[in-house]
């Protein structure tokens, strides 16, 4: 390893960086328009609801990551009878972490959030899943959510 590789490593871990496999976050850097949303909620086991989304005219969500570990999230929608609105316009940071991206939400100072979605890239296709559970006093809650991107 020479001096700068070294130099660049002992930097990234003193700002707790993770510098990933090139390939991993090369893979994802860009624009994807997303196509389809599934929502599944479950109440102790039980499915309690699901929504299945299908973006077209009148609704979209896009990611973009950009080389520096950056990311932008923008949702849009559109009333009847108006052009595109802008409905929600989100940053922060991402890693890659195995098969999985972390997405912070906001800065420190903003009171950050922090996201987990498992992915998978084949030719131009994102699909990400969230997955998680809470447990309120007896009842324990699942959400699974599943977002299927082109790059565009």
């Amino acid at each position: 390893m020479n001096k700068f590789t070294t130099l660049l490593s002992k930097i990234a871990s003193s700002l707790n960086i993770e510098i990933g496999h090139y390939d991993d976050v090369g893979q994802i850097i860009g624009r994807w328009e997303a196509i389809s949303y599934e929502e599944k909620l479950y109440e102790n086991g039980k499915l309690s609801n699901e929504d299945i989304l299908m973006y077209s005219n009148d609704s979209y969500f896009e990611m973009v990551f950009k080389k520096n570990n950056r990311f932008i999230q923008v949702e849009k929608f559109k009333n009847i009878g108006q052009d595109m609105v802008e409905k929600s316009s989100r940053t922060g940071t991402y890693s890659i972490k195995g098969g999985q991206i972390i997405l912070v939400y906001g800065s420190i100072s903003e009171g950050s959030n922090t996201v987990t979605l498992d992915f998978d890239i084949s030719n131009n296709e994102l699909i990400t899943i969230n997955d998680y559970q809470q447990s309120d006093l007896d009842d324990v809650y699942r959400h699974v959510s599943k977002r299927v991107f082109l790059k565009i």
